[in-house]
């Protein structure tokens, strides 16, 4: 329950020992070989925050064909994985968590090289806020999961995740989506008389010739609630500073204490460190058979 509830509320869940040593052994050896074999490639996207293909991925396709390396191994991992899935859809109330289907949950070994990192981010975004990109696909992330295969892990080699966890408790018992599916862009600051955080939403079902978003969010006294006029969608939501967002509240009050999922990224500022104000920076240690989770939307 413990884990479920970290999920939900926008916190990193950790489960040590998931899987056993045995397992994770027989794992390493299969992600070597296949490394050894050239299966491996280099992220299809390069951000240039990072030098190329310091980061090399067995992608899904490959990690899903059961006919190479040891197959049957990953098969019998990714139906254990198919439990937590199940646990998942029924702790957090995501049905779709459950459904099969091509390319609809994810399954691949990363090997980062010495000195290799990735830049803080956020693993999923509105589709409204993609661009030319947005609903191309039939599905999107809900729940990260990783589970760690290092051999005798030190703090001396790094590789931890940094995760950032908000400060504030959240209002809602789920943060990073709607149970009708429209998903987190932004938090509400807590303040003196509202002392909670309260995840902003993006309603992209309006109707009408005004726009087809809307911004939504649980007030006190007013409950589930557009906080703003109609507008039309545009990845500027994504690429905008606070205060672009914060006009198109209905309450100037509410308004000021938006703040974006992640601080903005500009040329000058590709990386740019979390408000502490708002964040916590938590370290989790890639020791090996341990499973981590959190919310794909709301944890940076």
């Amino acid at each position: 329950d413990r884990v479920f509830r970290d999920v939900a509320a926008g916190r990193v869940a950790v489960v040590d020992d998931w899987l056993p040593k045995a397992t994770v052994d027989a794992l390493r050896d299969d992600a070597t070989s296949l490394w050894a074999a050239g299966r491996y490639s280099a992220p299809t996207r390069d951000t240039g925050l990072k030098r190329r293909n310091e980061r090399f991925v067995l992608r899904g396709d490959v990690w899903t064909n059961y006919k190479i390396g040891a197959g049957a191994l990953r098969k019998r991992v990714a139906a254990a994985m198919g439990d937590v899935r199940g646990a998942c859809a029924k702790a957090l109330d995501r049905a779709d968590l459950v459904v099969d289907g091509v390319r609809r949950h994810e399954y691949s070994y990363t090997r980062f090289a010495p000195g290799a990192s990735l830049a803080r981010h956020c693993d999923e975004h509105h589709e409204e806020c993609k661009g030319t990109a947005g609903w191309a696909a039939p599905t999107r992330r809900s729940v990260t999961w990783l589970v760690y295969l290092n051999d005798d892990w030190s703090p001396d080699q790094g590789g931890q995740l940094r995760a950032y966890e908000r400060r504030a408790p959240p209002a809602l018992e789920q943060v990073g989506s709607t149970k009708d599916g429209d998903l987190q862009i932004g938090w509400l600051r807590a303040v003196a008389d509202d002392p909670v955080e309260r995840p902003v939403f993006l309603d992209s079902r309006r109707p009408g010739p005004a726009g087809n978003c809307a911004l939504r969010c649980a007030l006190p006294g007013r409950g589930d609630a557009l906080v703003s006029a109609p507008f039309h969608a545009s990845p500027a939501l994504y690429v905008s500073a606070d205060f672009v967002v914060q006009a198109l509240f209905d309450d100037a009050a509410l308004g000021r204490r938006f703040r974006r999922l992640e601080k903005l990224k500009t040329p000058l500022q590709p990386d740019p460190e979390a408000d502490p104000v708002d964040f916590q920076a938590r370290d989790v240690a890639p020791t090996a058979g341990r499973l981590v989770m959190y919310d794909s939307v709301a944890v940076p």
